[in-house]
């Protein structure tokens, strides 16, 4: 955090307060000390509820439709066997952005086309769903340490076992880190324009996969940068009829020129962090990308090999007017062409945010059930 106040951007105490720009701490949710989640937050106090039944391991396969109307689903339990669960009202599906728009494609409602293929018969065609998968790019620099600093092994060996039982008896120490403490919003080429890159800062050397098989399991530091508004759209398709097999996704990173331009903007930004004081005094080397030669062209094809998820897909049944053939939602979150069925879940997001998603999906959570219980106004 010093290190990139001495590159020129402000202290921010709050990413989500009137500005995202500059470098601070990461909020998380958390609650007596401990991580939180949706589940543990909404679901868990309801335990013994008699109105709540849950079913775990319980895959959903198709939504049953009747006459245009929603009327339940069927699933199959952890044994194989087919169960139909029927709706009083409506059906709420939230499976993501990734697996929403395959359950609506293996249930009939799609791109008719699509779902011919596949030999699904097409009962609502809906060629925006599965399309406009959006997604934050995100790209490592790894740098290794000049000595024992950061989460390193710490989560393996005597190291886990101390660890384990500092939380456990006095409710400290490194397991109370969600491991990305500090982080930063930026444009690197216009500076007080709005940030074009979200960095995060892991005390590790962090890769999803060791892509160059040359980083050492060892003490350094990651920083990823994101573009935080990618043009790039992608899409999910279906495989097969099968709801066994897993959905066709691309989601296209860095596909967009201007997409590929701002992520190189921000590795050159964070780089000049590594060489610069204090940072600089605990790094030994840099090793990804390659420092011998940051040229647009090596520095491009680093980032086309390392780039990944940053785990935010959305888009995939956007909202949209009356009139967007692209469209599958409406503004109450309704799936258009069939009765009694809404999407609540970020394939609704027409567009991505400048940011972390987990809160923006609890907030649609939220609308959705107001809009359930009619308590707004929006038509």
């Amino acid at each position: 955090m010093q290190t990139v106040q001495a590159l020129g951007l402000p202290f921010n105490p709050d990413f989500n307060g009137a500005s995202q720009h500059g470098v601070g701490f990461y909020q998380f949710m958390n609650r007596k000390g401990r991580r939180s989640s949706a589940a543990y937050a909404f679901v868990a106090p309801l335990a013994g509820d008699p109105r709540l039944t849950l079913r775990l391991n319980a895959p959903v396969t198709r939504i049953e439709l009747e006459n245009g109307r929603a009327v339940g689903v069927t699933y199959r339990d952890a044994g194989g066997r087919e169960h139909r669960a029927f709706a009083g009202g409506e059906v709420i599906v939230a499976a993501g952005a990734l697996v929403t728009p395959q359950l609506l494609m293996l249930s009939g409602i799609g791109p008719a086309e699509q779902l011919r293929a596949h030999g699904i018969r097409a009962l609502v065609d809906l060629p925006g769903v599965g399309r406009n998968l959006i997604d934050h790019p995100e790209v490592p620099i790894i740098a290794l340490a000049n000595g024992p600093y950061g989460y390193c092994r710490q989560g393996t060996g005597w190291r886990m076992v101390r660890n384990g039982l500092q939380f456990k008896f006095l409710g400290s120490g490194p397991i109370l880190s969600a491991g990305v403490e500090a982080g930063a919003f930026v444009d690197p080429v216009e500076p007080g324009a709005e940030p074009s890159i979200q960095a995060f800062c892991v005390p590790i050397v962090y890769l999803d996969r060791d892509a160059l098989g040359m980083v050492a399991d060892d003490y350094g530091v990651t920083i990823t940068t994101v573009v935080v508004k990618p043009r790039s759209r992608g899409f999910v398709r279906l495989r097969s009829g099968n709801p066994g097999d897993m959905p066709l996704v691309s989601p296209h990173l860095l596909h967009d020129p201007a997409d590929a331009r701002a992520m190189l903007a921000g590795q050159r930004f964070f780089l000049e962090a590594f060489r610069t004081r204090p940072l600089a005094d605990r790094i030994r080397q840099i090793v990804a990308p390659d420092p011998a030669d940051l040229s647009d062209e090596a520095l491009l094809a680093h980032c086309r090999r390392l780039v990944k998820t940053n785990y935010h897909p959305c888009g995939t049944c956007r909202m949209g007017p009356p009139g967007d053939t692209g469209a599958v939602l409406d503004s109450r979150l309704r799936v258009r062409g069939v009765e009694g069925l809404r999407i609540c879940d970020l394939s609704a997001m027409p567009n991505i945010n400048a940011g972390n998603t987990a809160a923006p999906a609890m907030m649609l959570g939220g609308r959705c059930a107001e809009l359930i219980r009619g308590m707004t106004n929006v038509s």
